[in-house]
């Protein structure tokens, strides 16, 4: 199937109605393209920023309702959609043309949304048993004790893909939902990473540990600093929340409880900055253990 928008890296591709459509009265279109099945599953919302959006048009397991850009980005949007599979190109629809005043109306006047905004349904969910489920040697997960900001959500979800995590788990509830801020903030990785939810968190971690993970949480009080971790093949990342950290069930189903070295008077780091010494930390181990390998 040849797309009718292809566009050459060397030439910048023309906007015109054989690859946009102008978006017209804002409230007609919102009105057709939403239906009262979609209101009352509650299963679809509007993602806005470049990375998020640009994710979830790659992501051939994320559908896409609606796409629409300012002028600003029409340009660079094509570009991008030019690389995608013809078997994914094909599933989208039609980007429609906005001005950033209409796409500010979608989603909101304070919302940074970069000039493009998608109207897309929520990923399926991806149970504890699939994400276990690989043949890779070397694992790595980050798990997240009741972290209710989905700033911090969306930041950890960011690092975890940056530093090759093969999953976010975090207990469903007290625990931030997948929403458009959230993948904003993740810059594209709600769409890259597993995020997985449980509804019994010790009892995962428990089925973590008899698959072969050595789990480590990371407490203030730990009994080891992280730098003097040993290296294993599979290692899982538990963090709490900031207010209360981790629970007494998660600490005692952990098999190892970290902490990082912090001086007076700042003792304590945001998790998402933890999450990401922490993910840097294994994943450099981990690179290491790669190369003494590949020399043997």
């Amino acid at each position: 199937m040849k797309k009718k928008y292809v566009a050459c890296l060397s030439k910048t591709p023309k906007i015109n109605n054989s690859n946009l459509e102008f978006l017209g009265s804002l409230k007609k279109f919102l009105k057709v393209s939403r239906s009262v099945e979609d209101e009352k599953r509650d299963n679809s919302y509007w993602l806005f920023g470049f990375h998020a959006v640009m994710s979830a048009l790659a992501n051939p397991l994320r559908r896409i309702r609606a796409l629409i850009c300012s002028p600003e980005t029409a340009e660079k949007l094509l570009i991008l959609l030019s690389k995608l599979p013809d078997s994914r190109y094909k599933t989208l629809p039609k980007p429609k043309l906005g001005t950033i005043k209409e796409i500010s109306a979608i989603v909101g006047q304070h919302v940074v949304h970069q000039g493009i905004v998608a109207w897309v349904d929520s990923l399926r969910s991806v149970n504890l048993d699939e994400a276990l489920t690989t043949s890779s040697k070397q694992r790595l997960l980050i798990v997240l004790d009741q972290v209710t900001d989905p700033q911090n959500l969306g930041a950890v979800l960011r690092s975890s893909a940056a530093f090759g995590a093969d999953a976010v788990i975090v207990q469903d509830r007290y625990t931030a939902k997948a929403t458009a801020l959230v993948a904003k903030i993740a810059s594209g990785a709600l769409d890259v990473i597993p995020l997985v939810r449980v509804n019994n968190l010790a009892r995962a971690l428990r089925k973590i540990k008899e698959v072969g993970f050595y789990c480590v949480g990371f407490d203030e009080k730990g009994s080891v600093e992280l730098e003097d971790l040993h290296w294993c093949e599979k290692v899982a990342l538990i963090l709490g929340s900031e207010e209360a950290g981790l629970r007494r069930l998660t600490r005692e189903t952990c098999n190892q409880l970290a902490y990082l070295p912090t001086k007076a008077p700042i003792r304590s780091l945001n998790v998402s900055a933890v999450a990401a010494i922490a993910l840097h930390h294994f994943a450099s181990s981990f690179r290491r253990v790669d190369k003494i390998s590949s020399k043997l």
